[in-house]
């Protein structure tokens, strides 16, 4: 039977504490990565066909919450409710007079295809009402009317 002797035991535990530290790190790593995204939302009023977008916040919850407002102070319906919410990415809203439909991709193109898809679903008359990038800063955001 082989023991590990002394160059052995030195090997297998500088191997252990090399794995136990890149395991520890792994969560830290991940955590800031996760704090890196940023948020964009997009809210709709279907009784006052208004709305409004957030674009660059560090949360879901603070992006839904100011498209949210930014709708309200558009219409007085009191119906605004976010629709999309996208990270790192971007979002559309595509309407007509009888339907809406919303949807987030990796860039503006994408967003609007599948805003305009959902929409069509209902009304094939939908155009895209606006749409919000937080995912390239060449792409920031847009009303279209």
């Amino acid at each position: 039977m082989h023991g590990f002797g002394a160059l052995g035991v030195r090997k297998f535990t500088g191997i252990l504490i090399l794995i136990i530290g890149c395991l520890l790190a792994v969560p830290g790593w991940a955590q800031s990565k996760q704090n890196d995204d940023v948020y964009g939302a997009i809210a709709y009023s279907p009784l006052g066909g208004a709305y409004g977008y957030a674009s660059a916040y560090r949360s879901r919850a603070e992006a839904e919450k100011r498209a949210v407002q930014e709708c309200t102070a558009r219409t007085d319906t009191g119906d605004c409710h976010a629709l999309v919410w996208y990270a790192n990415a971007c979002g559309a809203l595509a309407t007509s007079a009888k339907a809406y439909g919303s949807g987030w991709g990796e860039d503006r193109s994408a967003a609007e295809y599948f805003a305009l898809g959902e929409c069509k679903k209902f009304d094939s008359e939908c155009v895209v009402a606006t749409w919000s990038c937080v995912a390239n800063p060449e792409e920031t955001a847009a009303e279209l009317e």
